[in-house]
């Protein structure tokens, strides 16, 4: 990869990063040609709360589906590992996705990863303050990997493009 090309990656992927903490932002603000291929994501189903939130926050940034698919993905999402630090009110939750993204053409899986994120609230006495507690922690952490898959795979198609452009 020419120097050129390599700084351009570097600094989409600055940009990617630095854009994570941000809660406002497409991806098709950075660059048209992620944009148009992005659109060509084929998306599943949801099958539970957690998927469709994932699912809202894809089509956030995918503004303008394509009839033309190029990649498959399919991804799980779990969210769990509530716990409650002894002796203090603070309860901790995990939330984790895993993804895979195959090429349609050859079947071949291009992209794989898998991310979590935590948060931490405070814990109550009341059984249902703490179990709406979790479910939106969940929720917003679902919201949260959401984005970060987006960017990863923004990511991996900026890299590729620049490669194929040699």
């Amino acid at each position: 990869m020419s120097l050129v090309r390599f700084l351009k990656v570097a600094i989409l992927a600055l940009a990617l990063v630095g854009l994570q903490g941000c809660s406002s932002w497409s991806v098709s603000q950075l660059q048209p040609e992620l944009q148009a291929e992005l659109s060509q994501i084929n998306l599943p189903k949801p099958g539970s709360r957690l998927e469709q939130l994932v699912l809202q926050e894809l089509r956030k940034n995918i503004l303008e589906p394509s009839d033309v698919k190029t990649y498959n993905l399919v991804f799980t999402i779990t969210a769990g590992g509530n716990s409650a630090v002894s002796g203090s009110t603070i309860r901790t939750s995990t939330t984790s996705l895993a993804f895979t993204l195959t090429d349609i053409s050859t079947g071949e899986e291009v992209l794989s990863d898998s991310l979590s994120a935590s948060a931490s609230s405070g814990a109550v006495s009341g059984l249902y303050a703490n179990e709406k507690s979790t479910q939106f922690s969940g929720e917003r952490l679902a919201k949260l990997l959401a984005n970060r898959m987006v960017q990863s795979i923004a990511l991996f198609i900026a890299s590729k493009n620049g490669d194929s452009a040699q």
